[in-house]
C-alpha cells in the first residue's frame, strides 16, 4: 500500500523526531556526568592546586566519586580534636566557600598534631579521600598523608572561640568574624542580594555609575578646613605663638643658602 505525499512527510517527521530525542538524552547525560565530576582543581589556587571544600561536599553522592582520589585541600581548623591516645586528630576545617565543614583525619607519624589541633590554624593538606563512619554526617572525610603548609595559631590569644560570641564583641575583631557562622551566612546573602540587584538592571541597560556624595551632615568637625604650611601661620600668631618677623625669614633664608 502506497503511502500518500502527507503521510510520508509525516513519517519523515516522526524519524527526525526521534534523532532529536536521542541526540537530547545523549546531551542530558553528558551535562549530568560533567555535574557529577566538578572541576577539582581550583583555578586560582597556583602555589599548591587546591580542592575548595564546595566541590568535594556539594556532589549528588556526597563525595563518594572520589574515593580513593588524592585531593590538596586548604583552610582553617574550626575545632581539633584529639583520639586513639593522642595518636592521631581530627579536625573540622573549612575555607569559606561553603558553610560545611570537612572533617580531616591527621596521624602523628605524619605530622606534629600538637601544632595542628588549635582553633584558627591554617594549613594546606594533601590526603586520600575515604568513606565516613557510620554515624558520621557526611559521606567522606580526607586521610592526610601530607602537610604542605601550617600557620601555627595559639589558641589563648586567638579571639575567636569555639563558643557562642556576641555580635558587640565581633566588631571589635572585624579583621576575622568573617570566620564565624554568623558573619559568613550573613556576607552570603548580601553578595547574593548584591549580585541579584546587578544582574536585573545590567539585563535591563542601565550603566553602574560612582555619583558624588552630597550631604548637609558635618560629623565630628570632617569638613573642617585647615591648613598644612612649613611656614608659621597667622591663626598660630593670634593663638600667641612666636612671632617671626620678614627681617628674620629672610636672614635664616640667606643662611640656609650659604651653607
Amino acid at each position: 500500500m502506497e503511502l500518500s505525499n502527507g503521510e510520508l512527510q509525516l513519517k519523515e517527521l516522526k524519524e527526525q523526531l526521534a534523532k532529536i530525542q536521542e541526540a537530547m538524552e545523549s546531551k542530558e547525560r553528558e551535562v549530568a556526568a560533567l555535574r557529577e565530576k566538578p572541576t577539582m582543581v581550583f583555578p586560582y589556587s597556583k602555589s599548591f592546586s587546591r580542592t575548595v571544600i564546595k566541590d568535594i561536599l556539594k556532589m549528588q553522592c556526597g563525595g563518594k566519586s572520589l574515593l580513593g582520589k588524592t585531593l590538596t585541600i586548604g583552610g582553617w581548623v574550626k575545632t581539633g580534636r584529639m583520639a586513639e591516645k593522642n595518636s592521631l586528630v581530627f579536625l573540622e576545617m573549612n575555607d569559606g566557600s561553603t558553610p560545611k565543614n570537612i572533617q580531616v583525619l591527621v596521624k602523628a607519624d605524619v605530622y606534629d598534631i600538637e601544632k595542628l589541633k588549635a582553633t584558627g590554624t591554617c594549613v594546606v593538606i594533601e590526603g586520600e579521600i575515604k568513606a565516613a563512619p557510620e554515624k558520621a554526617t557526611q559521606e567522606v572525610e580526607l586521610h592526610a598523608t601530607a602537610i604542605k603548609c601550617v600557620g601555627e595559631c595559639d589558641a589563648k590569644t586567638f579571639p575567636i572561640a569555639k563558643k557562642k560570641m556576641t555580635l558587640e564583641y565581633l566588631r571589635s575583631v572585624s579583621h576575622l568574624r568573617s570566620r564565624t557562622n554568623t558573619i559568613a551566612a550573613i556576607s552570603r546573602i548580601r553578595n547574593a542580594l548584591s549580585y541579584a540587584t546587578h544582574t536585573f538592571f545590567q539585563s535591563n541597560g542601565f550603566n553602574y555609575i560612582h555619583t558624588p556624595i552630597i550631604t548637609c551632615s558635618d560629623c565630628e568637625g570632617a569638613g573642617e578646613m585647615f591648613q598644612v604650611t612649613t611656614l608659621l601661620s597667622k591663626a598660630e600668631e593670634e593663638e600667641g605663638g612666636p612671632v617671626v618677623d620678614a627681617a628674620a625669614l629672610d636672614a635664616m633664608r640667606a643662611s640656609v643658602s650659604a651653607l
